[in-house]
């Protein structure tokens, strides 16, 4: 038996058993942008240069001069993952809960985690810009240096994302220009979260990269990043006679990489 899952099924059964703490959905998979139905080992994704405007003179009926439109590509390479567990079908006997069920919530929630990991490493690996200010936590002015960033690289305003962690989103939540009513119209304090701020939504994550207590953050546009997907993540559910089990077996294809590096930067934050 083979299901497809929706977001949703994670906590379809919270109330059989306690799934302890853990991510269980995906942070980054709609913080991307997704290209699915790849067929093949890699995938290209397609970029183009901008144009400079020419000055036509006054009364002239000269013929026009074809401008040059630079197109390159970045290629996602897709690799295979899968999460297999065995339920024992004599060990099921004696539970009281669908152990099958609740196997699949698990596999489910690693590969989600999966998939966020192979995000974050094409991000760590593409970025080609740190930003300058390196010392301490996370700072207001490490933020004002990102939208700087963005500004100055005229990256589009819609969809600007700050892929934030834990310890930096505490840090946020005592800066007073994020947090005061006297700036922004949010319940920063009230929620525990920012939301968004600074023309950036933010992505709170556990598996930002992390190097002797020098955390990495990422100020990014959805459309710099880039995840080409061969199969879809889905769950397939057989007995197996030869082990007396049935095989849970989440699935998935998908490989990322950074479309556009002037429009992703790397902020360093000390943990």
């Amino acid at each position: 038996m083979s299901a497809s899952l929706t977001a949703a099924f994670n906590k379809k059964y919270s109330d059989d058993v306690t799934h302890l703490a853990s991510q269980k959905q995906s942070k980054f998979m709609d913080n991307v942008r997704v290209h699915r139905g790849v067929e093949g080992s890699t995938y290209d994704f397609h970029k183009m240069a901008g144009l400079a405007a020419a000055t036509r003179a006054s009364g002239s009926s000269a013929e026009v001069t074809g401008l040059d439109a630079t197109s390159t590509v970045a290629t996602a390479t897709l690799a295979d993952f899968e999460v297999p567990i065995y339920a024992q079908k004599f060990d099921m006997l004696k539970t009281n809960i669908d152990a099958i069920k609740e196997y699949q919530v698990e596999t489910v929630a690693a590969m989600n985690r999966k998939l966020d990991d192979v995000i974050i490493a094409a991000m760590a690996a593409g970025a080609t810009t740190t930003l300058a200010t390196t010392a301490g936590g996370l700072t207001y002015a490490k933020l004002l240096e990102a939208a700087t960033f963005f500004n100055t690289n005229d990256v589009d305003e819609e969809d600007r994302i700050f892929a934030v962690s834990a310890k930096g989103l505490s840090e946020a939540l005592n800066i007073t220009q994020l947090t005061s009513s006297d700036y922004v119209q949010i319940q920063s304090i009230m929620s525990g979260k920012v939301g968004s701020a600074l023309g950036m939504k933010w992505v709170l994550s556990t598996r930002l990269p992390l190097a002797t207590l020098a955390r990495t953050c990422f100020a990014y546009n959805k459309k710099a990043v880039g995840l080409a997907v061969g199969k879809d993540l889905s769950t397939e559910i057989n007995y197996v006679p030869t082990r007396v089990s049935t095989l849970i077996n989440t699935i998935a294809s998908a490989g990322a990489v950074v479309i556009d590096p002037l429009q992703i930067a790397k902020m360093t934050t000390n943990e």
